[in-house]
């Protein structure tokens, strides 16, 4: 037998007794068996390295290879949890892995079970469900939730938060209103987002020399900003300046 089959073949049994000892999901074990070489890099990556390395960075290319190779894992084990048990924590946490697998009408049917009793007017289950509601394509129900939120929790809202209302108020078609949500926040938002989707409103108002004024602070902000500023804003940059031509 060649050696490097033999070499193959030892390696595939480390991992799957590795897999086996230290609780890994079962689907590694068959994803192993079944391609020995690529099965074996990918878990050595996935969970080898990061155990190694103990490093953010590690464990974030661990769950981007996770995610390509199994990517409703998570989804799978949020819906295991809910099965056994139906509770606010089990409800939240199945809710948000479908927002996060694009099922948002899953989310709002989540959301909307878990606001009762105690939880009726709970502000982190009111947003999230907002937030559900925006990615489905409700904006009317979701500017209701905000508006909720308003009256029983007036000072809840994060920035993120604030920014989502104004995205609610202008998918709802209530240009104006969400002019003012996104004028009252950009001065406070760590990004160029709100000042960028307010300059895509005057656009689409018809109002270009406002819009474009905007689109040049964007700019300026960020070539004068940080390298770390400039790399986590570059769709913002790529989009003024699109609109600049």
């Amino acid at each position: 037998m060649p050696a490097i089959v033999v070499l193959v073949l030892l390696t595939q049994v480390g991992f799957v007794v590795h897999a086996a000892r230290t609780g890994r999901p079962r689907w590694w074990i068959m994803v192993i068996i079944m391609a020995p070489g690529a099965g074996c890099l990918a878990y050595f990556i996935a969970e080898v390295v990061p155990d190694l390395l103990g490093s953010r960075a590690s464990r974030q290319a661990a769950v981007r290879v996770a995610d390509l190779i199994d990517p409703d894992r998570d989804y799978r084990a949020a819906a295991d949890r809910f099965a056994d048990a139906d509770t606010v924590e089990t409800r939240q946490a199945l809710a948000r892995e479908a927002l996060r697998r694009n099922r948002p009408e899953e989310a709002v049917m989540l959301y909307e079970g878990a606001l009762t009793g105690i939880h009726a007017n709970d502000p982190h289950l009111l947003l999230a469900l907002a937030e559900a509601q925006v990615a489905a394509g409700r904006p009317d129900e979701a500017v209701q939730r905000f508006e909720q939120l308003h009256q029983e929790h007036p000072r809840f809202l994060s920035t993120d938060g604030r920014l989502l209302y104004a995205r609610a108020l202008e998918a709802a078609d209530c240009p104006h209103e969400a002019m003012d949500a996104y004028e009252a926040l950009i001065a406070d938002y760590p990004g160029e987002e709100a000042r960028c989707r307010l300059a895509l409103l005057h656009i689409r108002l018809g109002q270009i020399d406002r819009a474009h004024r905007l689109l040049r602070e964007t700019l300026t902000r960020i070539e004068r900003a940080p390298r770390h500023y400039k790399e986590s804003q570059r769709p913002w940059q790529a989009l003024a300046k699109q609109h600049l031509g």
